[in-house]
């Protein structure tokens, strides 16, 4: 969803971020259900070497 935000925040970022395995096991019972009702599923965990990054799609390194 480029350039739609809410409250000044990217939904599209803000909806990658929440989908991200770590971040997703982090969110409230009631927060998981919510997203999952709209759709919205956790992406699978990242495989050793990586680490994954909190701020979007660009690799830890670059941050």
């Amino acid at each position: 969803m480029p350039g739609v935000t809410a409250d000044g925040v990217g939904v599209g970022r803000w909806l990658q971020r929440q989908r991200q395995h770590i971040v997703w096991h982090g969110l409230k019972t009631g927060q998981r259900e919510r997203l999952g009702a709209l759709g919205v599923a956790p992406l699978p965990p990242q495989e050793h070497g990586r680490r994954p990054s909190l701020h979007g799609d660009r690799p830890a390194a670059e941050q």
